[in-house]
């Protein structure tokens, strides 16, 4: 919600120094009680209790207070920030040596429970080098910014007059009228609002100039193509070029593949590349995708190369640009047919990070207008690590794919879109304000939950028997809708399983899925990652086999977890050890807290034992 560009902030003594923080709100979170408390830190970046120097508050009529603590240095700070434009700011008045410290806000939202969150930084103080009448040389720095993003400039002087005005220029043309504002802001930031701004102080006696800021806007390929899929004839033996151009900064990478394999003969320039083509095999009679990318993202055109007198086949195109695009890495995948799932990346705002696992990452977001959902709807963001493996990053697109076929369903984690403009896909889907079952059950009894943890949501302090029950009910009646559906789930357990609104489960993690349509059997012909405790003795053994009944034994361990309260399956059983007892008829005791009449019953009978 609230970002700061710098952690650490030099200032010159008997200097005025602002501090800004940018931030971004729901509209229901506008109309609450907004307080925003300066204050001092402890060195591990939280505010000290008890200790704010500034507070300022605005109710939900906009209406604005400010108050101030006892401290000499208190006195010497203003509130100078707009809340109607998006940004927090703080000015310490002239800055003396003994301000240096460990400094940070706290901005809260109102509510039950409120939303806070912290930012903070260090301030550190030096003696200005030039005298107060000689401005020092200009030094000119470069910002490099995504187009659609919020440029945030502070006007750079050593020494300005407290009392002057500023004027903004922009390649030395006035871009805004004079005020005494020391902060230019554009929001949405487009690649024409490139180039090198700087400021002028108008003082009565002399105007200062601040450094020039170049700004360079930085913005993923656009492949200079109206239609993304190309179909051309060829007589065999002749030649043909294909030529591949796009827009983007920073200047693109481009990568000819055809077949699964690149092809290392393509001639490039700066924003361009081109291929010829000379078929004379019929396996030359094939689709051949240029892929434009840079630190931003991606864009592909595909162009589809038939023999005179044969068709070209659509479906056969689209199968191949997206099987090729897989096996590279290249994530530029819309769902041919489907354009509904993609999101504008301008509509999603991923705020923080809410759960990291050894693969994956899942962060709460907001996204805007979303079908069926005017406004901005709270969601949940899912992407892979920066160093996933190829596995892994096709898991994603797999649970991608499963999602976007099944009907809503309350007991199953529903598909809003995706994000494929950017390196990285994003998934988004429906958001469970309480996490994976496994953290919500352990932190019911007060152990901390390190897989998914939001920290401004405060899970139950203790669950009832009845409250297991229906969490149990609700993971078989979705796992049951996913098995009339076809769907082999391969990776059912409490980590999986996501508790939102009034302690409803949602089966989730569909990375592993498998859709069976055509048979009931899915045969692990690969090795991977394999949930061991979790997995039934039949897809353990010999060939590997994958069924419902498969998913019933998972089903089984996600009871016990449940009546344990998070408790750990197989304990005190080494992992290496558990096919070996499996084999040889072992199973999980009763937990003490199952009556041996419930376990007794046919549905704790798969994988308890």
């Amino acid at each position: 919600m609230i970002t700061q560009p710098n952690k650490t902030i030099v200032s010159f003594i008997g200097s005025n120094q602002t501090f800004v923080w940018n931030f971004v709100l729901t509209e229901e979170e506008k109309a609450k009680e907004l307080k925003v408390t300066f204050g001092h830190w402890s060195k591990e970046y939280s505010m000290v209790l008890g200790d704010h120097l500034v507070t300022f508050v605005q109710n939900s009529t906009a209406n604005e207070r400010v108050y101030k603590g006892n401290a000499s240095i208190a006195r010497r700070l203003n509130w100078v920030g707009d809340m109607e434009r998006g940004f927090v700011a703080f000015q310490l008045n002239n800055v003396q040596a003994h301000d240096s410290s460990d400094y940070g806000i706290r901005f809260r939202v109102d509510g039950f429970p409120p939303e806070t969150e912290e930012s903070g930084f260090t301030l550190s103080t030096q003696d200005p080098t030039p005298s107060p009448t000689t401005p020092p040389e200009p030094e000119n720095i470069t910002v490099k910014i995504e187009e659609g993003k919020t440029l945030n400039i502070t006007c750079r002087f050593i020494m300005e007059p407290e009392s002057s005005s500023v004027i903004w220029l922009k390649d030395n043309r006035p871009i805004k009228k004079a005020s005494r504002s020391r902060f230019l802001f554009i929001q949405s930031i487009k690649r024409s609002q490139a180039g090198d701004y700087k400021c002028v102080s108008l003082s009565p006696h002399r105007n200062y100039s601040s450094p020039f800021t170049a700004v360079d806007v930085l913005y993923a390929p656009k492949i200079l193509k109206t239609n993304k899929q190309v179909s051309v004839k060829l007589t065999r033996g002749d030649s043909i070029t294909l030529k591949c151009a796009a827009d983007a900064n920073p200047q693109p990478a481009f990568t000819w593949l055809t077949q699964g394999a690149e092809i290392k003969q393509g001639s490039y320039t700066s924003n361009s590349s081109s291929l010829v083509v000379t078929p004379i095999n019929d396996g030359d009679f094939t689709s051949y995708v240029c892929i434009a990318n840079n630190e931003i993202g991606i864009d592909s055109v595909t162009f589809m190369v038939n023999e005179k007198g044969e068709e070209a086949d659509e479906n056969h195109i689209e199968s191949s640009q997206a099987n090729e695009l897989v096996r590279h890495g290249a994530y530029n995948l819309s769902f041919p047919g489907d354009p509904e799932w993609e999101i504008p990346r301008a509509r999603l705002n991923v705020e923080k990070i809410i759960g990291r696992g050894a693969f994956g990452v899942v962060s709460r977001g907001l996204a805007l207008d979303l079908p069926g959902k005017p406004g901005w709807t709270v969601v949940a963001v899912k992407s892979v690590q920066d160093d996933a493996s190829e596995k892994e990053k096709l898991d994603l697109l797999s649970e991608m794919s499963v999602l976007k076929h099944l009907d809503p369903h309350p007991h199953v984690i529903r598909l809003y879109g995706c994000v494929t403009t950017e390196a990285r896909p994003l998934v988004v889907v429906e958001y469970a304000q309480y996490g994976d079952l496994l953290g919500y059950l352990r932190k019911s009894r007060g152990v901390r939950d390190n897989y998914y943890s939001d920290p401004s949501v405060e899970p139950r302090t203790s669950l009832t028997s009845k409250q297991l029950l229906r969490f149990a009910w609700q993971i078989s009646d979705g796992m049951d809708y996913l098995s009339k559906r076809k769907i082999i789930h391969r990776d059912l357990a409490a980590r999986n399983v996501l508790v939102g609104d009034e302690d409803v489960c949602k089966i989730t993690d569909f990375g592993m899925a498998r859709d069976v349509w055509e048979e009931d059997i899915y045969v692990r012909t690969h090795e991977g990652r394999l949930p061991i405790k979790w997995t039934a003795a039949e897809a353990l053994f010999g060939d590997g086999a994958y069924t419902t009944q498969s998913d019933v034994w998972s089903f089984g361990v996600v009871m016990y977890e449940i009546f344990t309260v998070g408790g750990d399956p197989f304990p005190g059983v080494y992992m290496r050890d558990i096919p070996a007892l499996l084999r040889n008829g072992f199973r999980m005791s009763r937990p003490k807290f199952v009556s041996a009449t419930l376990r007794g019953k046919k549905v704790l009978v798969i994988g308890v034992g």
